[in-house]
């Protein structure tokens, strides 16, 4: 149908395709370096638990602090004798 109209791509930029470099593909010998790191690391995490002062337990932190926490009602004082206007201010009844 269009066989006698050349093809006009000047306006498009081609993408470039780029490939994989299959020195980045993860070998055996690769992957067996990584889990001896991961081991060692995990280890090291451990004697960090085990000693004093070492890896803290956020969770349990958290929690104890949580529970050590002044309650909400003893932290926000009384509001004064008046009002709230439409943007939170507080007008007493004498400005009125």
């Amino acid at each position: 149908m269009f066989e006698d109209i050349p093809l006009d791509t000047r306006h498009h930029t081609f993408k470039k395709q780029i490939k994989f470099p299959k020195e980045w593909y993860l070998t055996e010998e690769r992957k067996q370096q990584l889990l001896e790191r991961r081991k060692q690391a995990l280890l090291l995490d451990e004697a960090k638990r085990n000693s004093e002062g070492g890896l803290v337990d956020g969770r349990a932190a958290i929690e104890q602090a949580l529970l050590n926490a002044p309650k909400v009602e003893q932290m926000v004082p009384p509001l004064p004798n008046g009002r709230m206007d439409e943007w939170g201010a507080i007008r007493t009844l004498a400005a009125r």
